[in-house]
C-alpha cells in the first residue's frame, strides 16, 4: 500500500479531518471500500488526503487517477471541490482563504494571464475577468468577509501555532485575537447576547412552550445555548447566521446594531418561503423604523417594563427602552395566551372582505 505519497501544496489548504469525522471515514472504508480514487498531480496528492490516510487505517488497498486539468488551476480545482463537501466556519474559511491566496498568486503569475500587477490574480473561472485585489477576490471566494481573512493574516503572522488552531476550527477568531493580546477587530456582533448580555430564561422557555421547542437559533454562542435556548441547532459569530440555511421552529434575539434588521429581514423572509413554520423573535420596539414596520403583520407582545438580561458573572443589565416579543406562526391563541403575562399583545386588525 502507497503511504509515502507527498501532499500537493494545494491539498494543504484545507485542514485534516480528526476525531469522530475521520474515525466514520475510515469505518465507512473498511465496510464500503474506496468510493472515489485519490487524485494525483505531478507525483504528489492533490485530492483524498484523507481518504488515503483512512484506507491506510482500515486495511484498504487505494485507488489512484491523474488530474486531468479541467481547465482550471490545481488550486482553484481543490478549492471549488472541498468547499462544496467541507462544513466549515467563518474562521476556518478564512484561514483557508489566508493558505490559498500565494498559491493562486503564483499561479496567476505563471501563467500569465494578468499584466503588471502582482497583488491581482485571475478568477480562474472567468479567466477574462478584470483584475481584482487579491484580498477582497480570495474573501469572496470563500463566502467570507475581507475582514476575516486580514484578521487570520495576522494572526497567522504574530503565532502559526494558533492559526492552526483557528484553521482546525479549535478556536474563534475574537478568541485567537485575545490569546494573542492582540486588538480584537472581529466583534462579537453576531451573537444573539451582544456583549455578552443573555435573554432570561422565562422568555425562552415560553416560546419553547407555544412553538413545542426550538430547532434552531441562528444568533448565539455556546454559553447561551447550552444554559437557556437549548435549541437542537444554533449559529455563532463564526457561522454568520446570515449566511445559513434557517428551517423549523426558531427562537431569536438578533444582535445591536446595524446587523439586527437584516437578521429580522432574513427571518420574514425564510417564514414566508415556508423553511421557518413557527418562529418567537424579540427586539427592541422601534416602531418607527423601516424594518420594524413589517413585524406589524404578525403578532406582537410589548413588555410591561424592561427586560433585565444576564451575564456570565451573575450580573443583570436591563437596556433604555422595553422589548418586544414577535411570534410568527398559526398557533395565535397560544402565543397570546403565553406570552399575555409578560405584557400587551397587540394584533394588526383584519380588513373586512368585500
Amino acid at each position: 500500500m502507497s503511504t509515502n505519497l507527498e501532499w500537493h501544496p494545494a491539498a494543504n489548504i484545507f485542514p485534516l479531518l480528526s476525531g469522530e469525522e475521520f474515525d466514520d471515514l475510515v469505518a465507512d472504508i473498511r465496510s464500503e471500500g474506496l468510493h472515489n480514487p485519490i487524485v494525483l498531480h505531478d507525483g504528489k496528492v492533490l485530492d483524498g488526503r484523507n481518504r488515503l490516510l483512512a484506507c491506510h487505517q482500515a486495511g484498504v488497498e487505494p485507488r489512484f487517477v491523474e488530474w486531468d486539468g479541467n481547465g482550471s488551476s490545481a488550486t482553484s480545482w481543490v478549492i471549488s471541490l472541498n468547499l462544496q463537501r467541507r462544513h466549515l466556519n467563518a474562521g476556518q474559511r478564512a484561514a483557508v482563504a489566508v493558505e490559498a491566496k500565494p498559491l493562486l498568486e503564483g499561479e496567476a503569475k505563471q501563467n500569465q494571464r494578468l499584466g503588471g500587477d502582482p497583488s491581482t490574480f485571475v478568477n480562474f473561472d472567468k479567466p477574462r475577468a478584470e483584475p481584482i485585489h487579491v484580498r477582497s477576490e480570495v474573501a469572496k471566494q470563500f463566502d467570507v468577509s475581507s475582514g476575516y481573512v486580514h484578521a487570520v493574516q495576522k494572526i497567522k503572522e504574530t503565532c502559526p501555532e494558533t492559526f492552526e488552531q483557528v484553521k482546525a476550527g479549535s478556536i474563534s477568531i475574537p478568541e485567537a485575537q485575545r490569546q494573542l493580546g492582540m486588538k480584537q477587530t472581529v466583534k462579537n456582533v453576531l451573537s444573539s447576547d451582544s456583549n455578552e448580555w443573555y435573554t432570561p430564561s422565562q422568555y425562552v422557555e415560553a416560546a419553547r412552550e407555544v412553538m413545542g421547542g426550538i430547532d434552531l437559533d441562528p444568533a448565539s454562542n455556546e454559553l447561551a445555548n447550552t444554559r437557556v435556548v437549548k435549541a437542537t441547532e444554533y449559529f455563532t459569530l463564526e457561522d454568520d447566521g446570515l449566511k445559513q440555511e434557517w428551517h423549523s421552529r426558531v427562537w431569536l434575539n438578533p444582535p445591536y446594531g446595524d446587523v439586527g434588521p437584516q437578521f429580522v429581514a432574513k427571518l420574514i423572509e425564510e417564514y414566508e418561503a415556508g423553511n421557518v413554520t413557527q418562529a418567537i423573535l424579540l427586539v427592541n420596539p422601534r416602531t418607527d423604523t423601516a424594518w420594524f414596520q413589517p413585524l406589524f403583520d404578525y403578532t406582537l407582545c410589548f413588555t410591561a417594563g424592561r427586560i433585565r438580561f444576564w451575564k456570565q458573572d451573575g450580573s443583570g443589565e436591563s437596556p433604555t427602552t422595553g422589548s418586544v416579543l414577535v411570534y410568527l406562526g398559526s398557533n395565535q391563541e397560544k402565543f397570546i395566551d403565553t406570552f399575555s403575562r409578560f405584557g400587551s399583545v397587540l394584533q394588526k386588525a383584519k380588513r373586512p372582505v368585500c
